[in-house]
């Protein structure tokens, strides 16, 4: 019997070091859950697949492909060459728009260099979570302070909501997630130590959460969010002097579902 505890006692050694190991994703989310909950279980059944992302049952005989809002007249649920097609509602698809070219003297058009494939149940996260974080800022400056920190935000956050955010859950440092809005914050100081409300006016979010999941997905190639800055122009003027923004590792590594794709 003493033999036989010892062996349980090494399995459960065991067991705890690789749920340990599950947690550490120095690369991102592991690659059970980089794909969308249709496409893995289409691999692991031979019957229909009912998911709360599908309109319809998805079978052997269907194709499973993701939801594009922008262009809604490309989908035909019955294809001559592809056959039945089913959407997958989480899984989003649109153009980057992160370009801006010169086409005339006094005009300028935007392009897009890639495609960017995000997830939407993440994107509804952010939006809940910046709605609750907009809402506190407007609400004027805490006692004792001149103006907001991103320490004592995020802290008020968490005691409010009870929940760390997305930003934390997924890897994203909470400086750069305020980023990702440059409409509803702004960011300020000589290393960015404060934050405030662009528009207290306002009580919506001014930014297009799709276009953080966009800037999410290009910060995994360059490390930047900013909408002005990349791994091209990654200097910024404050009171005079130019600081050199740095690239930081987190942002290639974050766990957020979104994912760039150049132009081939």
């Amino acid at each position: 019997m003493a033999f036989s505890g010892g062996g349980d006692l090494g399995a459960k050694t065991l067991h705890q070091q690789l749920q340990m190991n599950l947690s550490i994703r120095d690369r991102g989310g592991p690659h059970e859950q980089s794909a969308s909950a249709p496409t893995r279980l289409r691999h692991t059944r031979g019957t229909e697949v009912l998911h709360s992302s599908l309109e319809e049952p998805l079978s052997a005989y269907k194709s499973l492909e993701p939801r594009r809002p922008r262009w809604p007249s490309t989908f035909r649920r019955l294809h001559l060459t592809d056959g039945y097609r089913v959407v997958d509602q989480d899984t989003i698809v649109v153009s980057a728009r992160d370009q801006i070219l010169k086409c005339s003297k006094n005009g300028q058009a935007r392009t897009s260099s890639g495609y960017v494939t995000y997830s939407a149940t993440h994107c509804m996260k952010a939006e809940i979570d910046v709605e609750a974080l907009a809402a506190i800022v407007k609400e004027g400056v805490p006692r004792g302070q001149h103006h907001w920190t991103p320490k004592v935000l995020e802290r008020l956050f968490r005691e409010r909501t009870g929940r760390a955010g997305t930003w934390a859950h997924y890897g994203v440092p909470f400086k750069e997630f305020l980023r990702l809005f440059p409409k509803t914050f702004e960011m300020f100081g000589p290393k960015d130590d404060f934050v405030r409300s662009k528009n207290l006016r306002s009580q919506k979010i001014l930014d297009k959460v799709e276009d953080a999941m966009v800037l999410l997905a290009k910060a995994r190639e360059d490390g930047f969010v900013d909408h002005h800055n990349n791994a091209e122009k990654a200097a910024a003027t404050i009171g005079g002097k130019v600081r050199q923004a740095v690239a930081l590792p987190a942002l290639h590594q974050h766990r957020v579902k979104a994912v760039f794709k150049p132009f081939a």
